[in-house]
């Protein structure tokens, strides 16, 4: 598996079982010998060798957890526009609350996320949040982005503690990450993302393969 998620106010998505970045001639011709384009959008084309870096693009998932209580939501509308553009099988919904400690428990074992995207808006929470996602963020490289952390003071205290734990020798939960903030200064509220890269599991590192000698 794979794969990446969102989480917001009212909103969660994620990807899992697959890595939708096109990195290549090789695997944007396997893009468009599946069913991502044309007028076959839907249908399996294209069967990849099982454990690839294929066989994950081809099988991703987003998954999106909403609670449906925000009075404008549309959140509802999404599986039905899945259905419409082909792609419902790639969408999974998810009527809960994000904030729930035992949501990440109830997905299905081996479940992993490339990506995470944290958009709660509740500060003072998000500590114990990522400790309960953490685990189901793919050990060989996946990220988490977290919106909003550097201009508020709660989302900052947190962030400094993540910040000193990323650069310690000891043995944490979160194991071996690299951490980077990104500020937009025009902005005075909601201008700010952190993304965390996750270096390996608790037991070991993760480091990118090299499959060139020249760029």
């Amino acid at each position: 598996g794979g794969g990446g998620a969102r989480v917001d106010d009212t909103v969660g998505k994620g990807v899992t079982k697959g890595d939708t970045n096109v990195n290549g001639s090789r695997d944007f011709d396997a893009y468009k010998r599946s069913d991502l384009f044309g007028p076959s959008a839907g249908k399996r084309n294209f069967v990849p060798e099982p454990f690839t870096e294929d066989a994950r693009v081809t099988s991703g998932v987003l998954h999106c957890i909403d609670n449906m209580a925000h009075q404008h939501t549309t959140a509802h509308v999404v599986k039905e526009t899945a259905e419409k553009m082909n792609c419902g099988d790639r969408l999974k919904l998810h009527d809960r609350d994000a904030f729930d400690p035992d949501l990440p428990s109830t997905l299905e074992p081996g479940t992993e996320f490339d990506l995470l995207w944290i958009d709660l808006g509740a500060a003072h929470r998000i500590e114990l949040f990522m400790e309960n996602w953490w685990p189901r963020v793919r050990p060989e490289g996946g990220h988490v982005i977290v919106h909003s952390t550097l201009t508020n003071a709660l989302s900052r205290g947190w962030l400094e503690k993540m910040r000193e734990l990323s650069r310690s020798d000891e043995q944490t939960q979160f194991g071996k990450f690299e951490i980077i903030s990104f500020l937009e200064p025009h902005k005075l509220f909601q201008n700010s993302i952190t993304i965390f890269q996750k270096r390996g599991g608790p037991f070991g590192g993760y480091h990118e393969p090299v499959h060139t000698k020249f760029p």
